[in-house]
């Protein structure tokens, strides 16, 4: 019997060092996500004013709460 206890100990040490690493890599990912998609919108917004004025003729763009000139 102790021997039972001893391998359901290590199991289970194991398996939370698994739901650890999982959790880490997950959220690690999750991050990185965020990031690219905050750059990705940046130079969509970028873009996006330079073709604005372009177009219009204006000298200044408002998107996102960020002025282009």
């Amino acid at each position: 019997m102790r021997k039972i206890k001893g391998f359901l100990l290590w199991e289970s040490m194991i398996g939370l060092f698994i739901v650890c690493l999982g959790i880490t890599l997950l959220s690690l990912t999750v991050g990185q996500g965020k990031e690219v998609e905050r750059k990705m919108e940046k130079k969509v917004d970028e873009k996006m004013a330079y073709y604005i004025m372009r177009k219009t003729g204006e000298s200044e763009v408002l998107i996102h709460d960020q002025v282009y000139k």
